[in-house]
């Protein structure tokens, strides 16, 4: 490949405005002029703060201030987010295309959003052994909703009761669920 200062060689292009690459593997049949396409670095552009993020269930990819020289335009750059599902830390990337190459990077985190895990209210008879088999999840959103419970909750769920068989439950008991996590949600069991 070509050296030119500072600059990355792009490739061969068969256009002095780099439209159209040249294609080595197709026969030359006449005379062929080529051109050299070059791109320079990616100037200096600021990208304001991102504060937290909460999980959505779906990729997230804020929209901060961006301060960029005036030699710069819109065509001179893409945007686009890594790791931007889950929660932990993601990236907001500016990227040069045609005339610049580089990236410019600012990292923001994904926090955990809020799930609540209730156990579903149930009936006994006087004396049976108290019993829960399921729970409601409150909150889950996004694609996540397209999954099933045992998808996004770690573990397996346990039951705690306030009533043994035996005792009189005539005024009610509580059933109340634990014992699980979840990587993106921040989880609060409540009572049945």
């Amino acid at each position: 490949d070509p050296i030119r200062g500072n600059m990355k060689f792009v490739g061969w292009f068969t256009t002095e405005n780099g439209d159209t690459e040249f294609d080595f593997s197709a026969p030359v049949t006449a005379n062929t002029t080529v051109y050299a396409k070059w791109a320079k670095k990616l100037p200096e552009i600021e990208i304001d703060t991102i504060p937290d993020q909460i999980y959505s269930g779906d990729s997230i990819c804020p929209t901060p201030a961006i301060y960029k020289p005036d030699s710069i335009s819109e065509n001179d750059y893409k945007i686009y987010c890594e790791d931007n599902i889950n929660v932990g830390e993601a990236s907001f990337v500016i990227e040069g295309i045609g005339r610049f190459y580089g990236k410019t990077t600012k990292k923001f985190n994904i926090t955990k959003a809020s799930l609540i895990v209730a156990a579903k209210n149930k009936t006994i008879s006087y004396g049976d052994k108290p019993a829960n088999d399921s729970v409601e999840c409150i909150g889950i959103i996004g694609l996540d909703t397209l999954k099933k419970v045992s998808e996004i909750l770690n573990g397996t769920i346990s039951y705690e009761y306030s009533y043994t068989a035996g005792d009189s439950a005539a005024s009610g008991y509580t059933i109340t669920p634990g014992n699980v996590t979840a990587n993106n949600y921040e989880i609060q069991f409540v009572e049945g």
